[in-house]
């Protein structure tokens, strides 16, 4: 079996792993472009929506690099190594991508004609809450700027497009009158996709 190694770079901005004669390197960009840091486990932090830039190099010239997410198998992107094996992209995390931990797996060839399969521990950020005070029913979100959070509240939709902050706090909050004393579904959706169902007894 071959081994490889994966370590985090200086700045602690890109996973670097290298193989037999290979290397790829792997960072999360937030929405400014910057790399988001890599944390002691070695696991990546992507904001919803967010560039995985990729990079590598000693790969078979002009062979496919593809880039996906599980644990549902989502492609991210693919890409072709130049002349010489070497490649450099920034890729778009789909917005279906849920908050939560996932696998970033990064498929190519090496220049022998070997497989690459190379397995990432991610994490997409970003919280939904939901409240009730006064007879309202209220939603809440952290780390979901600009995207799109809709939910299904006794049947009717209550949408926040695009996601903003509540006054000048870090998190945002969308209310709706729903009186006290009852027990409600709520359908939550992020871009879409369906994320979880709350029961929420209103006050």
């Amino acid at each position: 079996m071959l081994s490889v190694y994966i370590v985090a770079d200086a700045p602690k901005e890109k996973l670097v792993a290298t193989g037999l004669g290979w290397e790829l390197q792997v960072a999360a960009k937030t929405a400014t472009g910057a790399a988001a840091p890599v944390s002691t486990d070695l696991n990546l932090e992507f904001q919803l929506g967010s560039r995985a830039a990729v990079s590598g190099s000693g790969l078979r010239p002009k062979t496919t690099v593809s880039v996906w997410v599980f644990s549902d198998p989502t492609f991210v992107g693919e890409v072709e190594t130049d002349s010489a094996g070497a490649f450099d992209s920034n890729l778009v995390l789909p917005a279906n991508i849920l908050p939560g931990d996932h696998t970033l797996q990064v498929l190519s060839t090496d220049s022998l004609g070997r497989v690459i399969t190379l397995n990432i521990p991610i994490t997409v950020k970003g919280k939904v809450t939901v409240g009730s005070f006064k007879g309202y029913l209220a939603l809440y979100t952290k780390d979901l700027m600009g995207q799109k959070l809709s939910a299904k509240v006794a049947g009717k939709w209550l949408v926040q497009d695009p996601i903003a902050n509540y006054k000048s706090y870090g998190y945002s909050r969308i209310v709706r009158k729903t009186g006290a004393g009852y027990r409600i579904y709520v359908h939550l959706y992020l871009n879409g996709a369906f994320l979880r169902t709350d029961l929420v007894t209103t006050r």
